[in-house]
């Protein structure tokens, strides 16, 4: 008896019989929780819509949704918090593979690509009309030069994306959101996500904003209505030299994109990944993707800027961190990785 067994074993390896590598082909439902998205916002939508898609596609899955920044739900899946982390950028994960701060560890070889699950986030630079007339500023570059008083809003702590570009748009004219902070009289900067910085510019709280959303960003146009705003015109060089920092596009939205806009004006685009921890299992990413792309039509219609995305655009990936395995399997599946 174990001759023949040993004989089958021997004669499975030769024909190529080794135990064949799962396809994850059935309807058993997978378990994951998702970071990286505020607790209030667009980030929170769309986890909410995905997680809505992988319950009806793997019926009885448990999906969670765990608020925090991009930068804390880097370190949920550090601490085996969170299995995705959503709202990533090519501006964090050089900072978080080295360890540098605000990140305690190295993540080199700890993150892996999911899909590309906010493309085409653009940045706005907004002031409200009455104080930007009165303060003489029409630019951004006015802004740095004049100083005037008033209230900055850069996005929340740890949304490393925004709060690093805005300081290096800043620093394109010698200052700083530490310097506007500091040193500025009567100056004071409100780190608040980028949908809570527009209602509070309703209310009069803060005078202008530097945030970013999928355009166009409907609250934009709902304050407007009330309380008029102008849009801070940003240099050229100022966007360029940002731009190559990060390996950023320079975009542009034309004349009547938002309603107080008379004029085309540049802007920065830039893509928000959707990231794992390596130790995540590929059966729950690939399931996971196969359940988005199978249902492409409901992703898209989260948002008319996503109306128009296509398989290939959630498989871009940066540069610097690899596919997850089950992301890859399932993008090889249907022909964008050969």
């Amino acid at each position: 008896m174990k001759k023949a067994a040993a004989f089958l074993a021997i004669a499975m390896t030769v024909a190529g019989g080794l135990p064949a590598k799962a396809d994850f082909q059935d309807n058993q439902p997978i378990s994951i929780t998702t970071s990286g998205a505020t607790a209030t916002g667009f980030g929170r939508a769309v986890v909410e819509a995905l997680n809505a898609i992988v319950r009806d596609v793997y019926p009885g899955s448990t999906m969670t949704f765990r608020p925090n920044t991009g930068a804390g739900g880097l370190v949920d899946l550090m601490n085996n918090d969170a299995q995705l982390s959503l709202g990533v950028t090519n501006v964090e994960i050089p900072i978080a593979l080295e360890g540098q701060p605000p990140f305690e560890q190295p993540m080199r070889g700890k993150l892996s690509f999911v899909f590309n699950g906010l493309p085409g986030t653009k940045f706005f630079f907004i002031a409200e009309k009455a104080w930007a007339e009165k303060a003489g500023v029409v630019t951004l570059e006015d802004y740095l030069k004049k100083k005037p008083r008033g209230t900055l809003s850069v996005s929340a702590r740890g949304t490393l994306y925004l709060n690093l570009i805005a300081d290096a748009l800043l620093k394109q004219g010698n200052s700083s959101v530490e310097t506007v902070e500091r040193q500025w009289p009567g100056s004071r900067v409100a780190y608040l996500p980028s949908a809570r910085g527009v209602d509070e510019l309703k209310d009069g709280k803060i005078d202008l904003q530097i945030g970013a959303a999928f355009q166009p960003f409907q609250a934009i146009n709902e304050v407007a209505r009330s309380r008029p705003l102008v849009w801070l015109k940003v240099p050229d060089n100022y966007l360029e030299a940002v731009a190559k920092q990060y390996d950023l596009e320079i975009v542009t939205f034309p004349k009547g994109f938002y309603s107080f806009l008379d004029e085309d004006v540049k802007t920065l685009r830039i893509d928000l990944a959707m990231l794992a921890a390596t130790s995540v299992s590929e059966e729950a990413v690939y399931k996971y993707m196969k359940a988005v792309g199978s249902r492409l039509d409901r992703f898209r219609s989260i948002h008319p800027s996503y109306a128009d995305v296509t398989l290939e655009e959630l498989a871009r990936k940066p540069s610097s961190v690899p596919y997850h395995p089950g992301a890859e399997r399932y993008f090889r599946e249907v022909g964008i990785i050969k």
